[in-house]
């Protein structure tokens, strides 16, 4: 008996909530709680989501990123901790965690941090030699990185952002288009991208889906880097982000849908496994 072909089409078209929306990924963004500023202490946590091209399969949550804001240090100064997980192949994953201080500036610039990063194997294990920790802080005025006690040539930090920071700072900005930031991105805390630019967009066109909200919309685009959407809810809240085929969701589950797939993953790891007599 010949098997019926196997249904796939394509996406066709960038990630945006109008797409996650019409894939079931856009239907759980919790509620703005009353008392949200996003210029006060907040937490939010986004699932990380990739799509690999086809409607029908091969899109999967593969992490969270958390990204707590907490004010301190004066007036110019506050607090950014970042937890992000991310999930591989056969069930290895990754756990980054930063703490940062940042000038309350427009581009929420990084003046120190600590940060550790953390590896396991398919079957929970921590891989310590694999394991990397990281104290750094720039010296404004000097052109100068001090990282794990090793003084750098840096270039001037005035305006200078993180792909994480801009995940608070862009909550910061205007809903208007004449607004336009240039910057240069630390990413990952380590790659200087130069040449950088956060713009605002206007309001954002569902394409007549209801999403349960009006979105406004700013993009960055720059050198070395691939392009990255954001959008906000009208209080300011930044509900998704996307560059190429991964998303950052808004959700309130999203450590619990990450641990599902890791179940998920390490028993197809363990079958195939036990499969081969290992």
């Amino acid at each position: 008996m010949a098997l019926s072909p196997r249904v796939r089409t394509i996406v066709g078209a960038p990630i945006s909530p109008a797409m996650l929306a019409a894939l079931g990924d856009f239907g759980e963004i919790p509620p703005c709680p009353g008392d949200f500023d996003p210029r006060g202490n907040f937490e939010h946590t986004y699932r990380i989501w990739t799509c690999h091209g086809y409607r029908e399969s091969g899109n999967e949550n593969v992490g969270y990123l958390k990204i707590r804001r907490l004010k301190g240090g004066g007036a110019d100064i506050f607090r950014l901790e970042v937890e992000q997980r991310i999930r591989h192949d056969q069930g290895g994953q990754d756990l980054v965690k930063v703490e940062m201080s940042c000038r309350n500036n427009a581009l929420a610039t990084p003046v120190g941090w600590d940060m550790r990063n953390t590896f396991f194997g398919p079957e929970g294990e921590e891989r310590v030699a694999l394991a990397g920790a990281e104290s750094a802080r720039i010296i404004l005025g000097e052109h100068t990185l001090v990282r794990n006690g090793r003084r750098l040539q840096w270039p001037d930090a005035k305006r200078l952002s993180t792909d994480w920071s801009l995940f608070e700072a862009v909550q910061r900005r205007p809903f208007r288009k004449d607004a336009g930031l240039d910057f240069d991105l630390l990413e990952g805390m380590g790659l200087l991208r130069k040449g950088q630019r956060l713009s605002y967009r206007g309001v954002y066109d569902s394409e007549g889906r209801d999403l349960g909200m009006k979105l406004h919309w700013f993009g960055q685009v720059g050198r070395g880097m691939l392009p990255y959407k954001y959008w906000l809810d009208e209080r300011h809240r930044l509900v998704a982000a996307a560059t190429l085929s991964r998303a950052y969701i808004l959700d309130a589950d999203a450590e619990e849908k990450l641990a599902a797939s890791l179940a998920y993953q390490r028993g197809r790891y363990a079958g195939a496994k036990e499969r081969r007599g290992a």
